[in-house]
């Protein structure tokens, strides 16, 4: 079952794979500007909305049926080339438009005898990107 995806990543649980995501925080902020006045308060004025974030982690594991080589230089890639993703929970698309990933933390958890990483959590940062 397709939970949802970002790009072509894409979060499912099924018999054959386990791949989601969790500690999902999205973060919306406004902008304002300040007027000072002489010998009187300060004013604030509305300017605008900031890009969105959204932060989450998600566990990658080949004990659990993914490729985690791959799916790691997938994240690699569409950070580095600055990629506008689709981001998909259930059937409800994130966001006005797309997302760019601004940073991914992999902290590895297990490795195989050749030292290629079998499992490792993903801490993944994403922006808005607007048209």
């Amino acid at each position: 079952m397709q939970v949802g995806c970002l790009g072509d990543i894409v979060f499912s649980t099924s018999i054959n794979k386990v791949e989601t995501l969790n500690n999902l925080k999205i973060n919306h902020s406004a902008s304002y500007s300040s007027h000072k006045r002489h010998c009187g308060n300060e004013i604030i004025e509305f300017t605008g909305n900031d890009a969105s974030t959204i932060s989450f982690n998600i566990l990658l594991s080949e004990f659990l049926g993914v490729d985690v080589e791959e799916e790691l230089e997938k994240l690699k890639e569409y950070e580095r080339t600055g990629k506008t993703l689709k981001f998909v929970l259930g059937k409800k698309t994130l966001g006005n438009y797309r997302w760019v990933i601004t940073k991914h933390t992999i902290t590895p958890k297990t490795y195989d005898k050749r030292g290629n990483i079998t499992s490792a959590d993903v801490s993944i940062s994403l922006k808005e990107y607007n048209k």
